[in-house]
C-alpha cells in the first residue's frame, strides 16, 4: 500500500513540455475550483442585492 501511494506521488503529468507532479495539479485543480465557487457566490449575491434594490 506505501509502494502504490509513494508511486502516485513521484509520477507527474506532461503539460507541454513541463513534467508536472500530481500533487501539483491536485493544488492547482482545488484553487481553481474554490475561485469558482467564490466568484459564483459572490455574483450571485451581486445580482440579488442589485434586484432587491431595483424593487424600492
Amino acid at each position: 500500500m506505501i509502494n502504490i501511494f509513494s508511486v502516485q506521488i513521484l509520477s507527474s503529468v506532461k503539460f507541454g513540455e513541463l513534467d508536472l507532479p500530481l500533487s501539483t495539479v491536485y493544488i492547482l485543480i482545488a484553487i481553481s475550483a474554490f475561485v469558482f465557487l467564490g466568484v459564483g457566490i459572490s455574483s450571485i449575491q451581486l445580482v440579488r442585492s442589485a434586484l432587491e434594490n431595483k424593487d424600492e
